[in-house]
């Protein structure tokens, strides 16, 4: 991410204790694939497309090296 240029600071992941987890009940498992319609209305109102676009333009899936 910082190889890319596109941030002004440094990117810091915060690493925290894990919480609780529960598992989501069977109908949410792969919601995408058994409610296309669905999940495409919601992710194409969710705005995640437009920002990645806006912030990634035509470099959206990067090969950058791992350190």
């Amino acid at each position: 991410m910082e190889a890319s240029g596109r941030f002004e600071e440094e990117v810091i992941t915060p690493i925290k204790q894990a919480e609780d987890f529960y598992r989501a009940e069977d109908y949410h498992q792969d919601y995408y694939k058994k409610n296309e319609w669905r999940y495409d209305y919601y992710r194409g109102n969710s705005g995640r497309d437009d920002y990645l676009e806006e912030t990634w333009g035509e470099d959206r899936e990067l090969d950058l090296p791992l350190k």
